[in-house]
């Protein structure tokens, strides 16, 4: 993160990324309290809460396919002009290439100089740094508007088909729940899994879509997505879980 980011852009602010061991180290953590960034993370076995990073990723996995070896041995040698390409094209949501996103204008290519493009400005139009500063700002002003618009429609596009495709339970605390997770242990056959296990608790609702969930009393809490939770129907009910208790208001009777 200090060389990678830092070093070229500065401290960031927020930082979002998912259940890795290298973010949760405690080095990590102590590098973002040091410099205050506000850490979060991912709820397990739900990619899509840093889908962002897991899009770019498997577009760029899918880019490097096409070009290395079938030992695959060779995919350092192309990951740099990899990048440089993604960098360069305009993305789906935004419609404007995160290069000229974060510079203002495009990635000056090879290609640019093999067709002998003029992208230098004559003498006369040359203006000082103070103005150069400003009308970067401005251009940049402008892309970001441009591209938070697209984002915008694009988010809602992706809303309606999602909102298709989801059935989605209003879960409380004190419902039994089953939990997927769909890794399995080394030697174990995926097939053969069983990738629902519980039964656990919701022992809070954080918001309409995420929980926490305990297995047993002294067990460490989950936060997890609502998409990784279906009602448990069954009869083992654990001997700790204690059912909410529904009070019936008596109605009152009619005096004649």
């Amino acid at each position: 993160m200090i060389k990678g980011w830092i070093k070229r852009y500065g401290c960031l602010l927020e930082l979002h990324s998912d259940q890795g061991r290298q973010y949760e180290s405690e080095l990590f953590q102590s590098i973002c309290k040091f410099l205050e960034i506000d850490k979060t993370r991912t709820t397990p076995g739900h990619p899509r809460s840093d889908g962002l990073i897991e899009r770019s990723n498997r577009t760029i996995k899918d880019m490097i396919s096409k070009y290395v070896r079938t030992d695959q041995r060779d995919w350092d040698r192309w990951i740099d002009f990899v990048t440089m390409a993604y960098n360069s094209t305009p993305h789906q949501s935004t419609e404007i290439s995160p290069f000229r996103m974060i510079f203002g204008e495009e990635m000056r290519m090879p290609l640019d100089v093999i067709i002998a493009e003029e992208l230098c400005e004559n003498d006369s139009e040359l203006i000082s740094e103070h103005d150069h500063v400003m009308k970067l700002q401005d251009k940049l002003k402008t892309i970001h508007e441009i591209a938070r618009v697209s984002l915008g429609t694009s988010a809602k596009r992706q809303k309606r088909q999602y909102d298709k495709n989801v059935e989605r339970m209003d879960y409380s605390e004190g419902n039994l729940v089953r939990r997927y997770q769909p890794r399995t242990a080394k030697g174990v056959k995926r097939k053969l899994s069983r990738f629902w296990t519980g039964q656990w608790v919701i022992v809070e609702k954080l918001s309409n879509v995420l929980y926490i969930i305990k297995h047993s009393p002294n067990s460490t809490p989950i936060i997890i997505h609502a998409d990784n939770l279906k009602l448990y129907n069954g009869e083992d009910v654990p001997k700790w879980f204690k059912p909410q208790k529904t009070i019936v208001q008596a109605e009152m009777p009619e005096i004649v």
